[in-house]
């Protein structure tokens, strides 16, 4: 799993089954908005952005590794993305609280 690097609300994790999941926490918080699978569907087992958050590369157990190119939104956050995944955090630990 690792945090876009210019996206405060998404992250990227992959999985066992050979699955890339892109989540965009700003968007929703129980589904991921992108999740793929590899056409060799072998194990994924660790993943990396690209400096500008276009690109995610995806290496699998047997030594291979997959780039995968995102959306430009999912990339590049709109100015309004910084607050919203702020205000997102605190209803969320309010909430936590109030248990």
């Amino acid at each position: 799993m690792q945090w876009s690097p210019t996206h405060p609300s998404t992250f990227a994790a992959c999985d066992g089954d050979g699955f890339l999941e892109v989540w965009d926490l700003n968007r929703d918080t129980e589904a991921p908005v992108a999740h793929k699978q590899t056409a060799k569907r072998t194990a994924l087992n660790c993943l990396s952005w690209n400096a500008d958050g276009r690109r995610i590369a995806v290496g699998d157990s047997d030594g291979f590794v997959n780039m995968w190119a995102l959306d430009k939104e999912l990339a590049q956050p709109r100015g309004e993305d910084f607050a919203d995944f702020e205000e997102m955090i605190q209803t969320q630990l309010t909430n936590i609280k109030a248990i």
